[in-house]
């Protein structure tokens, strides 16, 4: 069944699509067993097809971003998994607005502002994803997130066919996570943002830089936080008071430099993870009375 939809997608869109292709190689991670079929559409035309062909043989298909937020079980993914970097990369400013296109990464968002003297995305340095993750988790840092400037987002649905502006109003949105991707597949989304000294951006944006730099480790292969912070705690703070940095389990390790890391040492599995993000709950359950919550999403088979 798998070989005869990959033939078909192949025929029918312009894009890279490829079969049994490792999701390691699409996760900040590193870690994640095979999807049955990835997909790059090239144009939003291909992206439309794409989910009418799913749609019509009853596959499951899924869209990811940039990976910097995701741990994909050593079994892989069952279906496709689509990637919308090429399709959805417009950049457009529009009088104190800016359009991004769900592909676009949230580096060169803040450095289109910049470009343009547009203040209100410096918080966006240092996270390593894209705009369409970004609405989905309602990223953010150093006190800001994205519903804080997100003013609309156009989305396609798959079943009606449909493409639509939802306004701010009408997304739901909380600490880390959105309502977005039940809404539909995010395209593209408009910020409003304010003019400003472009020298006075950059500054905040190479301190905010500076920051993650001696906190975090940055170097290593990870996907960011991976606890959600109590309220009126720090998960890190409290995964340190457990005695838990450095901790190791096979290939994955506790970051030694922030606490709510988890980090890829060389041969990681998604067990391995798993395994230490389950003690890490457990113990913090038991020994603090923390109930914590993963900032990260988990996706496939063991």
């Amino acid at each position: 069944m798998m070989d005869d939809l990959y033939e078909e997608i192949r025929r029918r869109i312009d894009g890279v699509v490829r079969r049994n292709e490792p999701m390691a190689k699409h996760t900040s991670f590193g870690i994640g067993g095979p999807v049955d079929i990835w997909v790059e559409p090239e144009h939003l035309r291909d992206l439309f097809v794409l989910t009418d062909i799913c749609k019509e043989r009853r596959v499951a298909c899924l869209v990811v971003g940039r990976g910097s937020n995701l741990l994909v079980g050593d079994g892989g993914i069952r279906g496709v998994v689509i990637n919308l970097n090429q399709a959805c990369n417009r950049l457009e400013r529009k009088k104190e607005a800016v359009i991004a296109g769900a592909g676009v990464s949230l580096l060169a968002l803040a450095k289109f502002a910049l470009h343009h003297g547009l203040q209100g995305l410096e918080f966006c340095v240092g996270i390593p994803g894209s705009v369409g993750g970004a609405l989905a988790t309602n990223a953010g840092a150093w006190g800001s997130s994205i519903a804080d400037v997100v003013q609309s987002v156009l989305v396609y649905d798959p079943g009606n066919k449909e493409k639509k502006w939802l306004e701010k109003e009408s997304i739901k949105f909380d600490y880390r996570r959105s309502n977005i991707a039940a809404r539909g597949i995010v395209l593209e989304a408009e910020f409003h943002l304010r003019l400003a000294n472009p020298d006075e951006i950059s500054t905040r944006m190479n301190h905010y830089i500076s920051q993650r730099t001696k906190s975090q480790p940055l170097q290593a292969r990870s996907a960011g936080s991976i606890f959600k912070n109590p309220p009126g705690q720090y998960a890190g703070a409290i995964i340190e008071r457990l005695g838990l940095k450095g901790r190791k389990c096979g290939g994955a390790a506790v970051s030694e430099k922030h606490a709510n890391f988890i980090v890829n040492t060389g041969n990681a599995s998604a067990a391995d993870v798993l395994n230490l993000i389950n003690e890490i709950k457990r113990r913090a359950q038991t020994e603090m009375q923390v109930e914590l919550e993963e900032e990260i999403t988990t996706l496939g088979e063991a």
